[in-house]
Order: C-alpha cells, then structure tokens, then sequence
C-alpha cells in the first residue's frame, strides 16, 4: 500500500521525536586524576553543588568544579584512598581517611589541614558524622573504631572489634546507636555514647557493604562476602530475611522512597531489586563483570545509576530491570555515582583514571552514531 506524502510526513516526525526523547548522556567533563591507579572512592557534593570532593588511589585528595571539572586544590597523603569523602553539616569540612593510617579533616575552601588523627592501621572506610556535626566515627584496619571530637580530633573514645572496619557505618533515628559491618564476619550495634556492644549478628564473611536503615530504623539491611543481604531487626539482632546471591555481596544498598524496594549489587555481575517486606526477587540485570557500587536513584526514583567492574556506568529502569542505556569508560566503576539534587548532573570516578560529570536529563540525538536507548556509548 501507497503512502501518502502527509502520511510519509508523519512518520518522518513521529521517528524524530521518538529519537528526541531518548535521554542518552552527555558528557560534560572528564578530568584525570594526577596520579596513577584510579580511583574507588565515593564522591560527595559540595552543600552548594559547585564542588566534588573525592580519594584517590595516588594517594590523593582532590576537588573539582562540578561545572567544568577543573581542580580547585588538592592535598596528598601518603597512602591509598578508597574510603569516601564525608561532609560536615555546616559544609566547610571533609573528613575522610587513607593507607597511611590517618583521618583527614581538611577545609572545603581551600584543601588546608584541620587536624589529622593517626590510628594504628590504614583508614580505607568511609566516616560518619553526626547531624550536629559535633561527633565522628571511623573505623581503621587496626580493628578499632574511634569516636572523635570533630572540631578538635580529640579521642572521646574506642572500641576493639574482631577485625578491620571496611563499611560505611549508619546511625539510628535518635544517633544513639551506630551500625556497622566488620571484618570479623559480624555486623554491630554500638552506642554512640561509649561504645558498647549492645548486639551483634553473625554472617559466614567478612562485611565489607555499605549498610542502610529503612526509614523508621526498624530494619538494616547490609551485604556480607557470603554471598548473602540481610534484613536485621534493629531492635535485638535477629534476622528478618536474608537473600542469596551467585557471589560476594559488596555493594552498598539503596532504597527507594517508599521504602518497599531494595537496590544493590553483587559480584555474580547482578544488579538486584528485591522486596524489602520478604527478600524476594522483582528482578535483576546481569552485567559483564562485578558490581560493587551503590546504586543512585533519581529524584523521581524512575531510574538508577550504577558502575560496574565492566567498565560501564549503568542507568536502569527502576520498574523493571530494563537497560535505559550504559556509558563505556576505560577501567571499572567501583566508585559509587552522586547526583545533584535536581538529577540532572552525575558524578563518578574509574579506575581509568578520569573523573566524570555527565548530563543525564539533556534529550538529544546522536545523528553520527545513531545511538539510542539501550545502546553503549563510549566516552572519548
């Protein structure tokens, strides 16, 4: 059957505004790091947005204009930082630990030195602060966990654990209990006054994932290298659930705004979304390689972003697992992405040694690629 020209007219439009609202990435920016190695640690925004703070494998500690991703400062240890960067809520200080067995507390300003706290072990996790910005906890590789004066770095106090803390530690409601993962295969409940253990619940591995709370703090859920996530009653250690995967289960977790589904990675090369009520699986997103970065959600929680030790940083749809479209870099993606507030722009670092900002709200077609939805696209 013949087309008519208004007919023919129409698909010609229908076919590019369809290609329109593909909502491929641009890329922005992408910065190398000044030394070697790449990087896993996980950024954080500055209060402002204007500034990405972020570790390096160098050994360094770096800033970046989140427009153009220029080098504000930056200030070297002389160890590896894999742990992320954790703001204060006044926003003028990062605290954030590396190998050569010290916490940092540097002004966002400037990069200069506030005050350092040597452990006797490698500081490779993330810290916590609490919301008054008065207290931070970090744990080293000397299988203790520290309490200390934030504005001063003065000890308050310490707690031998079974092993090295390598988890980014969350606080309940009221910040009077702290939990965390531990690589003595348990996960603890500790109060934040003095440390005691008020619980601890056993995996069959080392914790190394990044544990978070159900928004009523009834329930943590946090990944072990057994394989498994489980749902802890925070109230006394008992398990709710637990869900199995193919592979160590190292990625932070994520959930989404209505608190019903859990997002998280593993390294069976999975990423997961399972019902927070039972554990059961809604579906999953088989990728090339190891998943270890926490995945972000945008603010309407219809998509979410992950790396993958396949190189890729990955946009899925949240309903059901499908590939929105995936980004090649040229190392892993371990480094967990951060978006600003409104969802447009993200952050991440590889192990190719670059640091990327993409805009990932901008609508466009590629006309000398064809590129599309669901398609690698390669950042040059």
């Amino acid at each position: 059957m013949w087309l008519s020209t208004c007919q023919v007219f129409m698909l010609v439009v229908m076919t590019f505004l369809t290609s329109f609202t593909s909502s491929n990435p641009i890329l922005l920016w992408k910065t190398p790091i000044k030394g070697k190695g790449g990087t896993k640690s996980d950024p954080v925004l500055s209060l402002d947005e204007r500034t990405l703070f972020i570790g390096a494998n160098d050994g360094g500690i770096y800033s970046y204009s989140t427009s153009d991703g220029t080098t504000k400062w930056e200030f070297p240890t002389d160890g590896i930082v894999t742990g992320g960067p954790i703001l204060s809520p006044s926003g003028d200080r990062i605290f954030i630990g590396s190998g050569d067995n010290n916490l940092y507390t540097l002004h966002t300003n400037t990069g200069n030195l506030d005050w350092k706290y040597t452990t006797g072990g490698k500081v490779l996790s993330t810290s916590t602060v609490c919301s008054n910005g008065s207290l931070v906890w970090t744990g080293s590789g000397d299988d203790i966990l520290y309490a200390l004066n934030a504005s001063s770095g003065l000890l308050r106090w310490k707690k031998k654990l079974g092993g090295p803390v390598a988890s980014f530690s969350v606080l309940s409601p009221d910040e009077s209990i702290m939990y965390l993962g531990c690589h003595d295969n348990y996960v603890y409940a500790i109060s934040t006054i003095d440390g005691t253990i008020l619980w601890n619940f056993p995996t069959g591995a080392q914790v190394q994932s990044d544990q978070i709370l159900s928004e009523d703090g009834k329930v943590l859920f946090i990944g072990s290298d057994d394989h498994n996530v489980y749902a802890i009653n925070t109230l006394d250690g008992s398990l709710l659930w637990k869900k199995t995967t193919g592979a160590e289960a190292q990625s932070g977790l994520t959930l989404s705004a209505d608190g019903r589904w859990l997002f998280f990675g593993s390294f069976d090369h999975y990423v997961y979304c399972v019902d927070t009520i039972d554990g059961h699986i809604k579906w999953r997103y088989l990728t090339k390689d190891q998943v270890g970065s926490r995945p972000a959600l945008s603010p309407n929680g219809n998509v979410m972003y992950t790396g993958g030790y396949d190189g890729y940083l990955y946009c899925l749809d949240t309903v059901d697992g499908s590939l929105v479209w995936r980004c090649a870099t040229g190392g892993p993606v371990h480094s967990d992405p951060v978006l600003s507030n409104d969802g447009q722009k993200l952050f991440f670092g590889s192990y190719d040694n670059f640091i990327y900002g993409l805009d990932v709200a901008r609508k466009t077609i590629n006309i000398s690629t064809g590129v599309s939805v669901g398609e690698s696209i390669s950042i040059d």
